[in-house]
């Protein structure tokens, strides 16, 4: 992918040096997204979550797009959690 945008091979970043609350989504069939949970796994902060979309919710494809109302409650819910 990063062959389709020459402009990312100026930048690297090192997941690590993320310290800020971070919400990571990963649809299984979303071939864009497979380093999803390796990157969960990298980032240095302390308020991180990564939630893994099935068939089963209808929320597997890319952006979620099969139930994207899923994503919408479990992201914004995280979020409504960070500032409680």
């Amino acid at each position: 992918m990063v062959d389709m945008f020459p402009e990312w091979d100026k930048y690297c970043y090192d997941p690590k040096g993320v310290t800020c609350p971070i919400f990571i989504s990963f649809a299984e069939k979303d071939a864009t997204a497979v380093d999803s949970t390796a990157l969960y796994e990298q980032v240095s902060s302390s308020e991180k979550k990564l939630v893994v979309y099935t068939e089963a919710t209808g929320s597997h494809e890319h952006c979620e797009s099969g139930n994207r109302a899923t994503f919408n409650a479990d992201c914004l819910d995280w979020l409504d959690g960070l500032f409680a």
